[in-house]
């Protein structure tokens, strides 16, 4: 864990950024990397603070500023105690857009938020905040979900052979240098249905074009796992045909995964737009950390 630079966090100073800070601190310590602790305060919660407590806009921001600089100030002294090099930051703005464009500002190599289920919406759909964080973000978010030790023990990524997977690999050594990986690959027959039904395609032919479709895709696999040196001891290929939610929930706790790797495609980055669906029901769904990185979609 040798090439991180700049690590950002981006906490809002809930009793569940513990576990964010937690990981932040080990991922600073094993990588020498400067830390950032962001805190974004919303006009629109200031604005909200000035109506139901009656008092002068100028009043309530500073208080509120104040108190949430002690808070920061806290967390600092705490971590520069522990020999971490960090910063703390407090924005005004939009939260998902100041957090992205400072992520940009000073390169960070990855960028840690959480995902808590603070009421029962969030248990169906991740935090509207969150989400939209990582819509814009073009830098690999690590989003925080459990409580498991800040060592990754099993790090499965979900292949689509449209990803840098040279890219993907080098991240995740960096996060989890001593961790397991597993590569997967699901999979659907193209047009399956229609080919069945106007071509009368018979069972045997059907089983020869996914058993075709399966060896492709192990082959890629294995390309990718002896380019990036993976030790075969400490790796497993995985292929299969089905929906590639189900399968990778299922596989990855199959697997006793503790880090899901996905990727999201750079075309798709901007607010209007939603997340992959099948990315966006992997981190609504999911209870393992999910580390989300950008690819263009040249390559």
């Amino acid at each position: 864990m040798s090439s991180f630079k700049q690590i950002l966090c981006a906490i809002d100073l809930s009793q569940p950024s513990d576990k964010l800070l937690q990981k932040a601190k080990y991922f600073t310590q094993n990588t020498n990397a400067a830390l950032t602790i962001m805190h974004v305060v919303a006009q629109n919660q200031l604005g909200l603070l000035d109506f139901m407590l009656n008092t002068e806009a100028d009043n309530v921001e500073k208080n509120a500023i104040a108190k949430l600089d002690a808070e920061l100030l806290d967390i600092q002294n705490t971590l520069l105690d522990s020999g971490i090099k960090v910063n703390t930051l407090i924005k005004k703005g939009k939260v998902s857009e100041s957090i992205s464009d400072f992520a940009n500002e000073i390169d960070a190599d990855l960028l840690l938020i959480g995902a808590y289920n603070h009421n029962k919406l969030e248990k169906i759909f991740l935090g509207s905040t969150a989400l939209k964080i990582l819509r814009y973000s073009v830098r690999p978010t690590l989003v925080i979900k459990n409580n498991t030790p800040s060592t990754y023990q099993r790090v499965f990524i979900a292949v689509d052979f449209s990803q840098d997977m040279n890219t993907t690999i080098s991240i995740v050594k960096n996060i989890a240098p001593d961790a397991e990986v597993v590569l997967a690959h699901f999979y659907d027959i193209p047009f399956e249905g229609i080919l069945n039904h106007y071509a009368e395609l018979n069972d045997n032919q059907l089983m020869s074009y996914r058993t075709e479709i399966r060896e492709n895709a192990l082959k890629k696999l294995e390309s990718i796992a002896d380019a990036a040196n993976l030790d075969p001891l400490k790796s497993s290929i995985v292929v299969a045909q089905g929906s590639a939610v189900e399968k990778i929930l299922f596989f990855a706790a199959d697997y006793e995964c503790d880090l899901l790797v996905l990727g999201k495609h750079e075309k798709s980055l901007t607010q209007e737009l939603l997340l992959g669906s099948v990315t966006n029901e992997i981190i609504n769904t999911s209870t393992q950390d999910i580390l989300i990185i950008a690819h263009q979609e040249n390559q």
